[in-house]
């Protein structure tokens, strides 16, 4: 049984396709940790300038942001 069926959720596609973007560029984050986003301990960098060691100005949660709006504009647009 088709569990969108079964709550009777109405999900778009390009919803799904930015949804499931989200989940995939963060797992691959997660999972290989750059150096620009994470520091030597595995621990999230801040977001500001100064010392590199424990800011970034590409943090976590802004990279995520911006890649999973833009692959859901692209979707959008091009769907």
């Amino acid at each position: 049984m088709n569990i969108m069926k079964l709550f009777n959720i109405n999900l778009s596609e390009p919803l799904v396709v930015g949804l499931m973007s989200l989940f995939l560029i963060s797992s691959l984050l997660l999972h290989y940790k750059p150096f620009v986003m994470f520091a030597a301990n595995g621990q999230f960098k801040k977001f500001g300038t100064g010392d590199a060691k424990k800011n970034t100005l590409f943090p976590f949660w802004l990279v995520i942001s911006v890649a999973s709006i833009s692959i859901y504009c692209m979707y959008t647009i091009g769907y």
